[in-house]
């Protein structure tokens, strides 16, 4: 009996090893396994990562310089040299740039049985659109095209209603230059793109351009008025506070806490103080974000709905916001894209200016000699922080937020 249960061990035993090598190779095959899937995980991660920034780089490119070739060039160039893929094909179409981006790894288990490299894959689609809010605004409004009140904006309008003459980041760098000798000469020289586009003479006593009026804004004589007039423009109350000269003064230095999404209809409100202006000194050099209207209401435009339609040209949908006035202007301006504005010179009044724009502006009788006034350039083929939004949302006024929809 002794011998029949040592033999019934032994079998046992090598039954046990048996079980065991073969639970070794399993937990091998398993740890393998997961190293190539967790290597093959990872390679898809930088294969995404490679295609969002080619495809954000492309659109980038597309946007400032419009070429569909370099565009895709610069796609592929971020995908492969800069982040870590092994092939790139990007695809410029329709305003898109998708981006095809490849990785490969050499895999552990996989190589055991004579395989050398595996490949995975990403794609990504970018484009560039029109900003549909933006935050840290400058209180002020730029006309997209000169309204009367109740006016229907022009059938598919655009930037050049508003602004035909911008200038590139690029122009801007190289006029300015580096040194303080060269951006004060800047600043001190008028160019065919200056637009003074805040004054402080009063609605009562503003100017009134041509054709409309008795002024002629176009004070360098190439068909479009560089100085704003009446409902043209105005300071904006961003918050309804109400708090006049105080707020301005707060947003101008500081910014606004929030954001100001287009569709929004703002209320208007003086602001000819000293202060405002001296605030808005403050800002010289800096480029500016500036809401942009299509058209503006005299009164509730709830109230009044053909406002609503005018501003919709027919064909309002129900989206519009109001920020109601908590003063006692009643003006109030459909807010449809941004610009952006380099502030070159601020005019606090007292007579003579070194301000080029308004030096001819006064020369030209459409300023007195002691306004307040606010001159520069907008810029256009730019891209700025603090904006956003969704595909089509605002006007084009030259700058744009890039970002993936795939």
């Amino acid at each position: 009996m002794y011998a029949k249960r040592a033999k019934i061990k032994k079998r046992e035993r090598a039954q046990s090893l048996v079980l065991v090598v073969f639970s070794v190779f399993g937990i091998f095959a398993l740890l393998a396994l997961t190293m190539d899937g967790g290597f093959a995980l990872m390679r898809r991660r930088a294969a995404q990562n490679a295609a969002d920034a080619g495809a954000l780089a492309g659109a980038r490119d597309l946007c400032q310089n419009g070429d569909p070739v370099n565009a895709k060039w610069m796609a592929e160039r971020y995908a492969t040299l800069y982040n870590d893929a092994q092939l790139a094909n990007a695809v410029v179409a329709g305003g898109f740039v998708t981006v095809d981006a490849v990785a490969q790894f050499s895999p552990f288990f996989a190589g055991v049985f004579g395989v050398g490299q595996l490949e995975v894959s990403a794609r990504a689609v970018a484009g560039c659109f029109s900003p549909g809010f933006g935050d840290s605004v400058l209180p002020t409004a730029w006309s997209c095209k000169p309204p009367t009140s109740g006016a229907t904006p022009s059938p598919g309008y655009n930037f050049a209603d508003c602004v035909v003459e911008a200038i590139s980041p690029l122009e801007l760098q190289t006029r300015r230059g580096d040194s303080a000798t060269t951006i004060a000469e800047f600043h001190a020289t008028w160019y065919p793109e200056l637009y003074v586009i805040m004054d402080s003479p009063s609605t009562e006593d503003d100017v009134f351009c041509l054709p409309e009026g008795i002024i002629n804004c176009d004070l360098d004589g190439d068909g479009n008025d560089d100085l704003l007039s009446d409902g043209d423009r105005s300071w904006l109350d961003l918050t309804g506070g109400g708090g006049g000269s105080s707020d301005l003064v707060e947003w101008i230095t500081e910014g606004l806490d929030g954001e100001i999404a287009i569709h929004t209809w703002l209320p208007g409100q003086q602001g000819v103080s000293t202060n405002v202006f001296m605030a808005a000194e403050t800002r010289i050099g800096d480029i500016a974000l500036v809401p942009v209207f299509d058209a503006f209401c005299n009164t509730d435009p709830f109230v009044q709905t053909n406002c609503l339609l005018n501003a919709h040209s027919g064909t309002y949908s129900d989206q519009d916001t109001i920020i109601y006035a908590g003063g006692t202007y009643t003006k109030y301006f459909h807010i449809i894209g941004f610009a952006a504005f380099y502030i070159s010179c601020v005019s606090t009044g007292g007579g003579a200016s070194e301000c080029p724009g308004k030096i001819l502006a006064v020369d030209n009788g459409a300023l007195p000699a002691n306004a307040k006034t606010i001159e520069g350039y907008f810029i256009t083929k730019g891209f700025m922080q603090g904006i956003g939004g969704q595909p089509s949302d605002g006007v084009d006024t030259g700058i744009y937020t890039v970002y993936l929809v795939e």
